[in-house]
């Protein structure tokens, strides 16, 4: 086992098929990895499916009794990693296909970078570009997924979908904040990384490919996604974001949660009005969240005593 041992950390739900077409077929072995899969709970039949494959794939599986969501799951994956040896991670979706070359070139990149996160060049499957670095527009609240030249009000952030961090990034930053439970989590990790100090990077010449949308199935987005897309988008506005853009955020939502809405296209959106109550509420909550902050840092700021 080398001292620089790489984990490999996936969450499944519901997605083991994904994982025996996309990770399955790599021989881990050539680059001395660890694979742990980390089987939030979607049912007795997936359990059984997963722990079968995990078996004949000699993989580490962590079987929580209920869903964590994504950063929860991400999270217990690494420390179990930790305590067999890993100092080096890549947080892998299910529905990415990646070879053995690219994560090796991720580690071998990574190992080399201070205090920063790691992302390959994520394509579909048409060859088109998913994502090669994100923005997140600062007074609106509004991502895209490719870098550009540094703007004012505009900030770098770097995708949980393929994600390479070391040992020290991760202690320092403390992994995700579990109060996401899915999606939003990765900018916020992206944004106190850049705020302790430290960097993102894409590694242009290391190349993947993600199936968008692989684990939502053939419907569409699901109401779980459309809820927590609306309400995380505030809710990082409330932990990262001064009171003073708060207004700002709050005057896009309804643009935002259209957005989210319909993705899918509008024919969907009406044949399917789970989605849209599920984004509308979501945004509700969210919205709550980040008044509520709002609210607290204001009073806060009122007991303070003036020296």
């Amino acid at each position: 086992m080398s001292e620089n041992r790489l984990g490999i950390i996936l969450v499944n739900f519901g997605s083991h098929d994904l994982l025996r077409k996309n990770l399955a077929v790599l021989d881990i072995q050539q680059i001395d990895a660890l694979v742990v899969v980390v089987d939030n709970f979607s049912g007795h039949q997936e359990r059984a499916q997963i722990q079968s494959l995990s078996q004949s794939q000699n993989w580490e599986l962590l079987t929580p009794s209920k869903n964590l969501g994504f950063g929860a799951g991400m999270n217990l994956g690494v420390e179990h990693a930790i305590t067999l040896g890993c100092t080096s991670f890549v947080l892998l979706n299910p529905d990415v296909s990646i070879t053995v070359s690219a994560l090796s070139k991720l580690h071998e990149v990574g190992r080399h970078c201070e205090f920063t996160l790691l992302s390959p060049r994520i394509n579909r499957p048409d060859g088109s570009v998913w994502f090669a670095g994100g923005q997140l527009n600062l007074s609106t609240g509004r991502t895209s997924s490719q870098f550009a030249a540094k703007q004012r009000g505009l900030e770098r952030w770097i995708t949980g979908a393929c994600l390479f961090v070391d040992l020290q990034t991760w202690v320092k930053l403390k992994g995700f904040d579990l109060r996401y439970f899915l999606y939003w989590e990765d900018v916020d990790l992206s944004q106190r990384c850049l705020h302790l100090g430290g960097d993102l990077q894409v590694v242009h010449e290391v190349t993947v490919t993600h199936t968008v949308g692989a684990t939502q199935g053939t419907q569409g987005k699901s109401p779980t996604y459309n809820y927590y897309m609306c309400r995380n988008r505030l809710l990082f506005a409330s932990l990262n974001r001064p009171s003073s853009d708060a207004w700002q955020w709050l005057l896009h939502t309804p643009a935002a949660t259209a957005r989210v809405a319909f993705r899918d296209g509008k024919l969907q959106a009406l044949t399917h009005p789970r989605r849209t109550s599920a984004a509308v509420g979501g945004a509700f909550v969210g919205s709550w969240m980040l008044i509520r902050s709002v609210l607290l840092a204001k009073r806060r700021s009122e007991k303070t005593p003036n020296h």
